[in-house]
């Protein structure tokens, strides 16, 4: 028997590896330097070898808030929560550190708030709103403000049982919706009847049939009217027969108007006569007499022209009026002595034109003929009737207590620029208008017993302008009594003048209001709001 021969591969020895041990050994040393870089890497990235500051947040509750969690200004991490502890005083200090780099963001004025929603983790943030105040220092401690959403899970609990024991009130058997329903279920049932929905809104079938025979009775009256207005010969023919004649009347009228006129021409060239020459004073009185008699046959003639038409009478009255003013004008220039210059006249008469546009609130009239009248003064070159005619405009307005922006008296700033050429009378009037002293011997008898006398004085002034120029004056001075303030309404409403008797209007009812009496502030509220137009 032949015995196997042993395989080489199982004779020799094993191969030892060359270097070994050397190469273990830097294996591990590799191993140990990855371990450490990563390590070193981990511990950089955690910002272990960066420099911080301690900044505390004081809270009333640790819930959600752990170690490791972010500090985030506009989103970024600044910081990182190193511990949580308990103070003495029980309450929460989250220490946190933030990197010297990042502390720039976190001012004194900063705001740290705990967020904490239903999903999602607990956030730290921090606000800044003024980058400019100081940084906040090292170790500083700031209280957190406290936003959990889940703390207002019970008020919200609370508000839904209400509105479930409400909406429960409202669907109850008893509940007035129900009864609402009732009633616009009955109303419909009616308005399903055989008048519709009339029924439905009057309540029965009867009120509707009542209506409807109503209505149908007026569509007949109706019909009848119709025919009596718009029928021939009916109610518009005549009316359009006497419209014609009321055409061919005022056509009569304006002939008779233009004669008038021919004849108001005639004393205007009479007037103008009498101022050149006064020789033949006969002749033009027999011219003057026999023109009056010529006016007073057309004025009788326009009279029986006008019986049929009452409403021209007034216009008729007018110009009989005006007529015989001219007239007597006229008779008078004949009879008197030298002639007034025009500029006087014209100016006088601007001046009564102005005072009386201005009282009755026409203030656009009232400056035209107030500029005419300054103009008429200013052709004399005389400064002292220039200062009197802007007394009267003061005047006026003192009585309608026209005040300023600063709720005073106008000073009377056209008096004022020709104050140094004025008399000492025109001074002590505009003084005593501005309600400053005033040398009693220089104004009328009426205003002297306003400075010594008050309300007795007021009742003893029978013009009527004066009377609300010396009530403008007391009031402004504080010893206008309530019963001088009626007598100033009274007044004003007795002339028709608007604008006083608005403005005195309006200082009753302020008395009124301030002692109670208001049953009085409102009929005086009412009374101007009629003069205004508005009622």
């Amino acid at each position: 028997m032949e015995t196997p021969n042993p395989s080489p591969a199982t004779d020799s020895p094993s191969r030892a590896i060359p270097y070994a041990e050397f190469k273990a050994a830097a294996l591990l040393v590799l191993t140990v330097l990855l371990i450490g870089g990563f390590v070193l890497y981990v511990m950089k990235a955690r910002g272990v070898f960066e420099e911080t500051q301690r900044l505390i947040l004081v809270a009333d509750n640790s819930e959600g808030i752990k170690s490791g969690m972010d500090l985030t200004f506009s989103g970024f991490p600044i910081g990182r929560v190193n511990r949580v502890e308990l103070a003495e005083d029980g309450t929460v200090h989250i220490l946190i550190d933030v990197t010297k780099e990042d502390a720039r963001w976190l001012r004194t004025s900063s705001i740290f708030t705990l967020e904490r929603s239903l999903v999602g983790e607990t956030k730290i943030r921090a606000f800044s709103g003024i980058l400019a105040d100081p940084p906040l220092p090292d170790g500083a401690e700031r209280t957190v403000l406290r936003g959990d959403a889940s703390e207002q899970i019970p008020q919200v609990m609370l508000a839904m049982r209400a509105l479930l024991e409400n909406l429960q009130q409202m669907t109850a058997q008893d509940a007035p919706l129900n009864a609402t329903l009732g009633n616009v279920k009955s109303v419909t049932d009616r308005m399903q009847g055989r008048y519709g929905a009339l029924g439905g809104i009057l309540g029965s079938d009867e009120n509707a049939k009542k209506l409807i025979t109503a209505l149908e009775r007026t569509n007949t009256l109706l019909e009848k009217t119709d025919a009596r207005l718009f029928a021939p010969g009916g109610v518009m023919d005549e009316s359009h027969a006497a419209i014609a004649q009321m055409h061919g009347l005022l056509r009569d009228v304006r002939e008779r108007l233009l004669k008038v006129d021919a004849i108001l021409a005639d004393a205007q060239a009479i007037a103008a006569n009498t101022r050149e020459a006064s020789a033949d004073l006969s002749s033009l009185r027999a011219e003057v007499e026999n023109s009056l008699r010529k006016a007073s046959g057309l004025i009788d003639e326009i009279h029986r022209k006008m019986a049929v038409c009452a409403r021209h009478r007034d216009q008729t009255a007018m110009i009989e009026r005006a007529l015989f003013a001219v007239f007597a004008l006229a008779l008078a220039a004949c009879t008197s002595g030298p002639v007034a210059p025009d500029w006087q006249a014209d100016a006088h008469s601007a001046l009564g034109r102005f005072t009386s546009a201005y009282l009755s609130g026409n203030s656009r009239l009232a400056e035209s003929d107030f500029a005419r009248a300054r103009s008429e003064l200013a052709r004399t070159g005389r400064l002292d009737l220039v200062a009197r005619a802007e007394l009267v405009r003061c005047g006026v307005r003192v009585a309608s207590l026209e005040f300023n922006e600063f709720n005073e008296f106008d000073e009377c700033p056209g008096f004022a620029a020709l104050a140094r050429d004025a008399d000492a009378a025109e001074l002590a009037y505009a003084s005593f208008l501005n309600g400053q002293p005033a040398d009693p011997a220089l104004l009328p008898q009426y205003y002297r017993a306003v400075l010594d006398g008050g309300q007795a004085a007021l009742d003893s002034i029978e013009a009527p302008l004066p009377r609300l120029i010396a009530a403008g004056v007391l009031l402004r001075s504080g010893r206008l009594a309530p019963a001088d303030i009626e007598l100033a309404v009274d007044t004003a409403s007795a002339q028709g003048w608007r604008r006083p008797l608005l403005a005195w209007l309006g200082v009753q009812a302020e008395l009124a209001e301030k002692t109670g009496d208001h049953e009085m502030a409102a009929r005086a509220r009412r009374r101007s709001e009629l003069v205004s137009g508005s009622r």
